[in-house]
């Protein structure tokens, strides 16, 4: 699996997957590096996933109680229809907020805080988040 990273200005992170998505470890690490340096929104763009099964359901699953265990949020985007049905049918649908392009989910992340275009959210010295001007 091959991840690339992008950042926009209002620290949201996109991770683009390509390949097979099961490799746990290299994924959950990215992610906890990130988290360390106070990114707590991100969006996975599956456009490029080729296939997933259980390991790549369970990297996931991973992925997601690693960034809600540090209070951020995970949502997916171009994710195909055959993965789709995979997240209805065991359940995971009601855990994973799926959107058909990355700007659609960053921007729900704007719009969960009330918040327009020309703001975002910080962590403070204490990792509190902290509304303020882009």
């Amino acid at each position: 699996m091959k991840i690339n990273k992008s950042i926009d200005e209002h620290r949201d992170v996109i991770l683009a997957l390509e390949g097979e998505t099961g490799q746990k470890d290299l994924f959950t690490g990215q992610l906890r590096d990130l988290l360390e340096k106070g990114y707590r929104h991100f969006v996975l763009d599956l456009d490029k996933e080729r296939r997933i099964d259980a390991a790549g359901l369970g990297a996931l699953v991973a992925a997601w109680k690693t960034v809600h265990a540090a209070g951020g949020e995970l949502k997916l985007t171009r994710v195909s229809g055959r993965t789709r049905r995979v997240l209805q049918v065991t359940g995971l649908d009601s855990i994973f907020e799926t959107y058909d392009t990355p700007d659609q989910a960053m921007e729900s992340f704007r719009a969960s805080y009330g918040l327009r275009g020309t703001e975002t959210v910080r962590l403070d010295e204490e990792k509190h988040l902290r509304y303020v001007a882009a």
